[in-house]
């Protein structure tokens, strides 16, 4: 009888513990986008951001300096790295691989696993080697290409980090090079800010070619046809043209020359703006409804053409990035962390 009991009690414990787990799991289970994610420069999607993810994590950065970890699957939410930031440094930045984590803060780029252990110094400012005059040695966003590693300069300067010397060696000084750079296939693409030219620079030979258009200057401003926008979706490259009077275009870069309209806007000189991206061939454009002026998102798919509203973008000041099926923008209400809306 007393043998009874006593399995009886040991049963009971064990269902209040196994009670008392599911709780602590369920209340470790989390929101990350009830969090402050702090606001960072933006260097396009290629460029590292304050969030970041791979098919398994979302990393992301707080407003007190907190690097955050979300597992996608088991949805919870895990503190990695406490860094000390300065609140008004925009430059602080993520960038995930399939196996590393990397942050760059204060001018130093650094690395860890995904639980912000073996962290080390990769580089920083201080190792950039044959930088231009009006230059100043600091690092800006990083970019992350297979064992290669990119970061952006000041002045749009881009470089390239040889790891065994630890030294980062500029291989591309121009103007025309801004956050809208794309790496393609080996090769680092841009666009001319006054017309229709898209250049390539072979990142092996490091030699410039135009692609697409014609080389311009800046007293060439006068030409109507324009290059708007460039960036990847996924591998594929793709780029916006318009010209007055006409509706802007969206095709897809092919190396053969042929490259394929993906979409037309619906009405002339209405230009796609603020573009942001996902990996699910979508593009996502901000714009302003003609009935009550309000700043609302809609998504286009360039595989079908369709188009869908996603949100109205409260007191909207500017696009940031989609991660995880969410498009983080700023809004004027707080500039300094971002606004969250769930996309269809």
């Amino acid at each position: 009888m007393n043998r009874k009991i006593k399995d009886i009690g040991m049963l009971c414990f064990l269902c209040v513990l196994l009670c008392g787990c599911r709780d602590t799991i369920k209340k470790q289970s989390s929101d990350w986008r009830e969090d402050k994610i702090a606001v960072s420069e933006s260097y396009g999607s290629d460029w590292s951001s304050t969030a970041a993810e791979n098919e398994k994590y979302i990393f992301y950065l707080t407003q007190d300096g907190t690097i955050m970890r979300f597992d996608k699957e088991k949805q919870q939410k895990k503190r990695v790295i406490r860094i000390e930031r300065q609140e008004d440094d925009p430059f602080t930045s993520l960038g995930v691989t399939e196996d590393k984590l990397y942050y760059l803060t204060e001018n130093v780029l650094y690395q860890s696993d995904f639980d912000g252990r073996d962290r080390k110094i990769i580089c920083s400012g201080e190792d950039i080697k044959n930088p231009p005059d009006d230059c100043v040695s600091w690092i800006y966003a990083v970019y992350i290409e297979n064992n290669d590693i990119y970061l952006m300069l000041q002045g749009n300067v881009i470089g390239r980090l040889d790891k065994d010397k630890r030294e980062i060696n500029v291989i591309t000084a121009t103007e025309d090079v801004n956050s809208e750079s794309c790496f393609y296939k080996g090769g680092l693409f841009y666009r001319n800010k006054y017309g229709f030219t898209i250049y390539r620079q072979d990142l092996q030979t490091l030699k410039t070619q135009v692609v697409r258009g014609q080389e311009l200057s800046q007293k060439d401003s006068e030409i109507s046809e324009r290059c708007r926008q460039i960036f990847m979706i996924g591998d594929q490259l793709y780029y916006i043209c318009d010209q007055e009077g006409e509706k802007a275009k969206l095709y897809q870069y092919s190396e053969n020359g042929e490259d394929e309209v993906k979409f037309e806007d619906d009405i002339p000189g209405d230009i796609l703006q603020g573009i942001v991206t996902d990996s699910l061939q979508k593009i996502y454009v901000y714009y302003y409804s003609d009935s009550d002026n309000t700043c609302r998102l809609r998504s286009i798919d360039l595989d079908t053409g369709k188009t869908e509203e996603e949100g109205v973008l409260n007191n909207f000041d500017c696009e940031g990035l989609v991660i995880d099926g969410n498009y983080l923008y700023v809004s004027r209400d707080n500039r300094n962390v971002y606004s969250v809306l769930h996309l269809k």
